[in-house]
């Protein structure tokens, strides 16, 4: 007897070697807000990890850049990532690991 749909658990395709993760810190993790305390009204405040996730990002992409380990921070990409990049004008974006690494240098 097969689970429903919605309780199976999705496959996920194991990540290349040297694959590094962002760990947000409990104390950075947002806190759900209380249910409001009227039915039907609209929340007080949203909670959002993407915000979290970001800013973990963020603390760790400007010291390698300016450190030159572009190679350390592509392991950080998943293998379906994309990195782009503007300077002036110009838009380029890329999504293997070696052109995440290249558009770093």
């Amino acid at each position: 007897h097969q689970p429903p749909k919605s309780f199976q658990t999705p496959h996920i395709p194991p990540l290349p070697p040297g694959s590094r993760f962002i760990v947000i810190p409990q104390q950075a993790r947002p806190v759900l807000p209380p249910p409001p305390p009227v039915p039907n009204a609209p929340p007080q405040r949203k909670a959002s990890l993407a915000v979290a996730a970001a800013k973990a990002f963020v603390s760790i992409y400007y010291p390698h850049i300016t450190h030159g380990l572009t190679s350390d921070l592509a392991a950080y990409y998943t293998p379906h990532a994309q990195k782009s990049i503007s300077v002036g004008g110009a838009h380029s974006v890329v999504a293997a690991r070696s052109d995440i690494i290249l558009q770093h240098s």
